[in-house]
């Protein structure tokens, strides 16, 4: 458990499975840190989140310490956040953005490779299909017309956060949608 309300990584073990540990950072509230023995559970609306751990030097007093930086993908959209806690002189910050920056992109592949969405077949109202590919991704008539004659393909590649997103965003269009890893096939929906 917790030794000091100064620490801001706390590890919890799931009841379910106590082979599983959980980590995340808990903000600090003025030597205050509220904790469970539950896993933190994703909130309501939470489809995939993907984190990984950088280290950094401490902006006060130099020691290197975790930054961990989680993209989570919601029915809002996407949102990345960062969240630094010195464990020794006690600094800390956190900041949110509404994308995944480029400079970390690369880390999320390593760690939880890279992902494609492609478009199988369209469905009997391929109209509306097309147009909500085309509203979604911004496509112009053009590029529209393009993927139509080419199916099955590729519509975006990213990480599994952002292909996740699109496909439920692409849901409700009744085309066939496949996601796939680097690795292996992984989901499919209609």
């Amino acid at each position: 458990m917790v030794s000091s309300p100064d620490e801001a990584l706390i590890l919890l073990e799931s009841e379910d499975d106590k082979s599983n540990v959980y980590s995340f950072m808990a903000k600090r509230a003025r030597g205050c840190i509220a904790s469970s023995k539950k896993a933190p559970q994703p909130q309501d609306d939470e489809m995939v989140r993907e984190t990984i751990t950088t280290r950094m030097a401490c902006r006060q007093c130099g020691i290197l310490q975790q930054c961990v930086h989680t993209a989570t993908a919601r029915s809002a959209g996407l949102s990345f956040a960062s969240s630094f806690h010195c464990l020794e002189c006690g600094d800390a910050f956190e900041s949110d953005d509404s994308r995944i920056p480029e400079d970390f992109r690369h880390l999320f592949y390593e760690k939880h490779e890279r992902w494609a969405l492609h478009l199988e077949a369209t469905s009997p109202q391929k109209l509306h299909v097309l147009h909500s590919i085309r509203h979604v991704m911004g496509l112009s008539l053009q590029d529209t017309g393009e993927l139509l004659k080419s199916l099955p393909r590729q519509l975006a590649e990213g990480t599994r956060v952002e292909m996740e997103l699109l496909r439920e965003r692409l849901a409700h269009s009744g085309a066939q949608l496949l996601l796939k890893s680097d690795a292996s096939t992984q989901d499919s929906t209609q």
